[in-house]
C-alpha cells in the first residue's frame, strides 16, 4: 500500500491534488518517492509493536488490531481504495521470493501471509492487480501447508517450449541487428549460430542444455558470442564454450537452492572428483552405490543432508536431485519409446529405475560424453 501510494503521489507532482491524492502526495514527499523495502517495513512495525506492548502488556487477541493501528493500515487502505475507485489502475508485481526461502515454517508462513495480503488487496478494488511470481515447487509446498489452498488457485503456469525459447533468442538477434543497422535475414538465428553442432540441429542442442528457462539459453549465447573470432557462426566455438557454461549452470543451481539445501556445492565437488569420467546414464544399483559413498564420505554437515544420510535414504535424495533438475527419470520402452522425464517439463511420478544426469551438468561433473 505504501509503495502504491508513494508512486501515485509522485505521479501527481506539479498537479493540484485534494483528498486521497493529496494524502498520497504527502507520503511520496515524506518517503522521498520510495517506501522502505519489505524487511525494513516489518522491522519498523515490530519496533512499534514492542513499544506498545511495553505499555499494554501481552497484546493477545488484540494483536491484529494493534498491528493494523501501528502500521496505519486503515488510513492507507481507505485512500488507496478511493484513488483506485476514481479510475487509477494499480499493478503490483512481486518476484524473487525464493531468495532466502528455506522451506522452514517461518519462510512458508511468510509467503502464505503474502498470498493472503495479495488476495485482500485485490478485493479492495477491481483496479488493483497483484501478481506474485513463485517457483512451482515452492507453490506446491505452500498449498500443502494451508487449509485454504482453494483461495490461491488463480494461477498461470509459465512453460517455455523449444519454439518459444528459440523465438526469444531470435527476437534479441533482430533487435541488435536493427540497433547496428544490419540488414535483416529470413533466418536471423543462423546469422549468429551454426545450423548444426556435430550431428545435432543447433536449436535442439542448445535447448537440451537448459532447464527450459530463458536465462540459461541467454547465458550460453553470451559465452558463445564472446568466444567468437570474426563474424561467422562457428560450431567449434559453440562446443568449446560448453564446459564454461556447464560450470556456471552448476554454480547457479547451488546458489538457487542454497537456503533450502545448503552445501550442495560440496556434494557436487565430491561427485566431480570421486566419479570422474563416470557415465551420465545410471541404473538404480549404480546410482545407489554412488549415493552411499556420498553419504559416508562427503563432508556436508547440514541437517537436511545428515537426516537423509543417517537413514541411508536413497529415495529421498534422488527426489531432491530430481526436483532441482540435476537428474531425470529414464523410462525404458513403452508407447512412444524410451524417454527421460525432468521435473520442470512434465508431470511425472519418478520411479528411478534408471536415471540420467541432465545435459547441462554433464561437463561440470566430468561425465563421459556417450552412453555406454
Amino acid at each position: 500500500m505504501l509503495d502504491s501510494l508513494s508512486l501515485l503521489g509522485h505521479k501527481a507532482k506539479g498537479k493540484y491534488t485534494s483528498d486521497s491524492m493529496e494524502f498520497a502526495r504527502g507520503i511520496s514527499v515524506e518517503l522521498n518517492r520510495t517506501s522502505k523495502d519489505l524487511v525494513e517495513n516489518i522491522s519498523d512495525i515490530l519496533t512499534r509493536v514492542k513499544v506498545k506492548a511495553g505499555k499494554l502488556g501481552d497484546l493477545g487477541l488484540q494483536l491484529e488490531r494493534e498491528l493494523r493501528a501501528v502500521a496505519e493500515v486503515d488510513a492507507l487502505e481507505h485512500h488507496l481504495r478511493s484513488i483506485a475507485e476514481s479510475g487509477a489502475e494499480i499493478v503490483i508485481m512481486v518476484d524473487d521470493l525464493d531468495l532466502g526461502w528455506d522451506n522452514s515454517d517461518v519462510s512458508n508462513n511468510m509467503l502464505l501471509g503474502l498470498l493472503a495480503a495479495s488476495s485482500y488487496l485485490m478485493a479492495l478494488s477491481r483496479n488493483i492487480h497483484v501478481f506474485v511470481y513463485l517457483r512451482e515447487d515452492v507453490y506446491s509446498i505452500l498449498m500443502s501447508r494451508t487449509q485454504h489452498s482453494d483461495k490461491y488457485r488463480n494461477i498461470e503456469r509459465i512453460r517455455w517450449s523449444k519454439a518459444s525459447l528459440v523465438n526469444l533468442i531470435e527476437r534479441r538477434i533482430i533487435f541488435n541487428m536493427k540497433q547496428s543497422g544490419e540488414e535483416l535475414s529470413d533466418r536471423p538465428f543462423l546469422k549468429v549460430f551454426p545450423e548444426t553442432v556435430g550431428t545435432h540441429n543447433t536449436d535442439n542442442w542448445l535447448v537440451e542444455r537448459t532447464l527450459s528457462r530463458p536465462r540459461e539459453l541467454i547465458q550460453m549465447a553470451r559465452f558463445y558470442t564472446e568466444g567468437l573470432h570474426g563474424d561467422k557462426p562457428d560450431s567449434e566455438t559453440l562446443k568449446a564454450c560448453e564446459p564454461t557454461y556447464s560450470s556456471w549452470k552448476l554454480d547457479d543451481l547451488c546458489t538457487e537452492y542454497s537456503n533450502q539445501y545448503p552445501n550442495l556445492s560440496t556434494i557436487f565437488s565430491f561427485w566431480k572428483t570421486r566419479f570422474f569420467r563416470n557415465k551420465y546414464h545410471l541404473k538404480r544399483e549404480e546410482v545407489d552405490e554412488m549415493l552411499f559413498q556420498i553419504f559416508t564420505e562427503a563432508e556436508v554437515n547440514q541437517s537436511w543432508f545428515n537426516d537423509i544420510a543417517d537413514q541411508a535414504d536413497f529415495e529421498s535424495f534422488l527426489h531432491i536431485l530430481y526436483e532441482i533438475g540435476f537428474i531425470g527419470d529414464f523410462v525404458q520402452g513403452g508407447q512412444g519409446g524410451s524417454k527421460t522425464f525432468f521435473s520442470y517439463s512434465d508431470r511425472h511420478e519418478p520411479r528411478f529405475e534408471e536415471v540420467q544426469i541432465h545435459p547441462c551438468f554433464r561437463k561440470s561433473v566430468n561425465t563421459v560424453e556417450r552412453m555406454r
